[in-house]
């Protein structure tokens, strides 16, 4: 577990190959060990290191993000497998598959940077992330702390994002970013200005194109704003 802990730490100071070194050492020490949980820990931080790995890239490997998506599912079933009469490891089992899906979210939605969000990703990616974000919401939100519901907001702007809801997009990187400067979570705060420069800038086109086609067209102009029923929920985290 110790090896684990050192990979999520190179991880988030972006040295991929002293996180691929770590969590080989981790694989390899677990394999005697046989605990089911610790295992999937190990499996959540490879799962986590391709995700990193595939926002880096200009062109995004199909195979990278389904061999990240068995990791994730797989996480996923051994929580729901792992004796929950401890309550001790309930709360770790609980906390894990937050982490797990909000992982999940982002990786089908391939936001991790500029040229990730200039990608396409599949409708039923988008379908798929959106339900781990609605299964968040709906059991796990009360138990959620801060840092968790964070990276929540991060992976609901991204999701928005790919619907084509650029300003609720924005204000759950907005939102996001606030949250993170409150708990000192400096790297979170970094991804959540990185996305609202990406969409103010989107936003920006999209309202001198319009206006350019208003003149052209008579008031033709594009709507990029979602339903009343779309801005619900964020509606109610703000109040």
């Amino acid at each position: 577990r110790g090896y684990g802990y050192r990979a999520g730490i190179f991880r988030r100071q972006g040295d991929l190959g002293k996180a691929e070194h770590y969590v080989q050492l981790a694989e390899q020490n677990i394999a005697a060990c046989q605990t089911t949980l610790d295992t999937s820990f190990i499996a959540y931080e490879r799962a986590s290191m391709l995700l990193d790995f595939i926002g880096r890239t200009t062109e995004r490997s199909l195979k990278l993000v389904n061999e990240g998506r068995r990791i994730l599912e797989r996480c996923i079933d051994v929580c729901r497998e792992v004796e929950t009469g401890n309550s001790r490891l309930s709360v770790m089992k609980r906390h894990f598959l937050v982490l797990v899906y909000v992982k999940m979210a982002m990786l089908l939605l391939d936001c991790r940077s500029n040229a990730a969000r200039e990608r396409t990703v599949s409708k039923e990616f988008i379908m798929t992330a959106m339900s781990c974000l609605d299964t968040l919401r709906s059991k796990y939100w009360t138990e959620m702390g801060q840092g968790d519901r964070n990276l929540f907001y991060l992976a609901s702007s991204d999701l928005e994002y790919r619907r084509g809801n650029y300003p609720e997009a924005e204000e759950f990187a907005r939102l996001a970013k606030v949250k993170a400067m409150e708990i000192n979570h400096t790297m979170e705060a970094c991804q959540a200005q990185e996305r609202l420069d990406f969409l103010r800038a989107i936003m920006c086109s999209h309202t001198i194109d319009n206006g350019l086609q208003q003149s052209e067209s008579e008031g033709e102009n594009a709507d990029i704003s979602s339903s009343g029923s779309d801005s619900d929920w964020l509606a109610a985290i703000l109040n």
